[in-house]
């Protein structure tokens, strides 16, 4: 569970468990979040190397900077990174964090992506600060 600020404009999205968030209307800042299970099967992996193996696989192809994996107890697990994207004229900054929690036979995720325009890095360095404080803090069960 994550408490967000209620003055976050949420739409939420129950038939692909995925809520979109509009953080600063007049900025363009936003945070989407989903929920999703991925079926296992971990041929005496341990958990710690389930979890690695699904970051190398959603990794693979992308170019991730700032990248960061804390243990958050004995099988969850917090990803985070972030992406610049040229986006026509302009370049889009994206933090990405993955809650995953491994679980015998799936492994339960929420994905997080908070999105920016690079002009306005300052105001969205604050609230990324804020957003990666709230997800630290969230449990997934």
């Amino acid at each position: 569970e994550i408490f967000l600020p209620k003055r976050w404009k949420k739409i939420e999205n129950s038939s692909s468990k995925s809520v979109a968030i509009n953080v600063d209307s007049t900025r363009n800042f936003n945070l989407l979040f989903e929920y999703f299970d991925i079926k296992i099967n971990q041929d005496n992996e341990n958990r710690d190397q389930v979890a690695t193996n699904f970051i190398n696989e959603i990794t693979r192809d992308v170019s991730v900077e700032g990248q960061s994996l804390e243990k958050a107890g004995e099988d969850n697990y917090l990803f985070s990174f972030y992406t610049i994207e040229n986006n026509r004229d302009e370049k889009i900054k994206n933090h990405i964090w993955y809650r995953i929690c491994v679980k015998e036979s799936y492994i339960k995720i929420v994905s997080f992506i908070f999105t920016y325009k690079i002009e306005f890095n300052n105001i969205g360095t604050l609230y990324y600060n804020k957003i990666n404080d709230l997800i630290k803090s969230a449990e997934l069960n």
